[in-house]
């Protein structure tokens, strides 16, 4: 929000005008620290995140009917919980195949019904693939959808349940070993 005023106010004063914009662009995580994982809030999170970026919007006559596009959507912590290792990130735990997969169709059928209503576009998850375990510097640990970097990798069952509402198919689920099965 703040950036966004910069932006308009800065536009505005050079323009005289507010800045012709054909899509919004918000990246959507999650960040509950203190609560990992917990689908439900972190869902709640994540869909309060974008209504909110509507609302805003909607003060403005020339952005009510702009779409966003959710350009980044994921979760960073799958895990029990998280610590440090050498002064990096790092899992602790187990990770949670089934919580991740609760976030994901709470967050997907959402879309799903009210990408409509809050003139949602589109929307792309973060990665598809990361290692998980020995973590970058960006610490991400959550949500990915294939078994490897490489380019045959298999889906995984998280892979498996995008697969499935994104292609109507039957919907999957992630069991708490990371088995895909009918929902």
């Amino acid at each position: 929000k703040e950036w966004f005023e910069q932006f308009r106010s800065t536009y505005n004063t050079v323009y005289g005008a507010n800045p012709t914009v054909y899509a919004w662009a918000i990246d959507v995580y999650p960040l509950d620290w203190n609560n990992t994982p917990n689908p439900g809030t972190h869902s709640s999170i994540a869909i309060n995140q974008i209504k909110s970026m509507r609302q805003y919007l909607n003060q403005f006559s020339e952005y009510v009917d702009t779409p966003i596009w959710i350009t980044e959507l994921g979760l960073h912590v799958a895990y029990d919980d998280w610590g440090f290792n050498n002064n990096r990130l790092a899992p602790v735990g187990q990770y949670h195949w089934d919580e991740m997969s609760d976030f994901l169709s709470s967050t997907l059928d959402w879309l799903h019904v009210n990408s409509y209503i809050y003139n949602i576009e589109k929307w792309f998850y973060f990665v598809t693939y990361k290692n998980i375990v020995d973590l970058d510097d960006d610490g991400y640990m959550g949500i990915i959808f294939f078994t490897g970097p490489e380019t045959d990798a298999n889906l995984n069952c998280l892979g498996e349940l995008y697969k499935s509402r994104v292609m109507n198919m039957e919907k999957k689920k992630c069991t708490s070993e990371g088995l895909s099965i009918a929902e």
